[in-house]
């Protein structure tokens, strides 16, 4: 699974939109969009505010989401 597609799911887990999520980590939503669509993925300092925001959301620890986006990041680049 690449990073876009687990970003997606998440974000319809939690029934929150593309657009909530760029607000809630200081990005415009075209970034956000690049990333779904498989064209690009977030630095990690990004990545870690993204973890920080799901973790909240999903009441998890942020090292156990951390570690969830490290593996998709990853996985993203070998395929």
């Amino acid at each position: 699974m690449n990073f876009g597609i687990w970003l997606e799911n998440k974000l319809r887990e939690l029934d929150r939109s593309n657009s909530w999520l760029a607000k809630k980590i200081y990005i415009v939503p075209s970034t956000l969009r690049r990333w779904t669509l498989g064209l690009n993925m977030p630095n990690l300092a990004i990545a870690y505010r993204i973890a920080k925001v799901l973790s909240i959301e999903e009441h998890k620890e942020i090292s156990d989401v951390w570690l969830e986006i490290l593996t998709v990041i990853e996985a993203s680049k070998c395929s």
